[in-house]
């Protein structure tokens, strides 16, 4: 339930689906309908079946409401892979030399 309230609060007035553009609103609001419905299910019935069901129901609508995948910016040229393919300048954000 805290989720879904980090999402978008029961009566609308708060939460991440706030801050969003309509589109976006609109998906995040979806998610957060479901995982609160999940919610009240898996706490109804806390057992493997009602688990699977909210993670598949979860599954199902995250795609959509995410919308279009944005791409990764690219690399700065003076900004060599790390371990990872991180860039090594994205592993240090404070710019600390670690």
């Amino acid at each position: 339930m805290t989720l879904a309230n980090a999402v978008e609060a029961a009566d609308g007035s708060r939460g991440l689906a706030t801050l969003l553009a309509a589109d976006a609103a609109d998906g995040a609001k979806a998610i957060a309908k479901l995982l609160r419905e999940a919610a009240v299910s898996l706490d109804e019935s806390p057992d493997a079946t009602s688990l699977k069901r909210a993670l598949a129901d979860i599954e199902r609508v995250a795609p959509a409401a995410a919308g279009p995948a944005v791409p990764k910016p690219a690399a700065a040229a003076g900004d060599p892979p790390a371990a990872g393919g991180v860039p090594a300048a994205a592993n240090d954000p404070f710019n600390t030399g670690n």
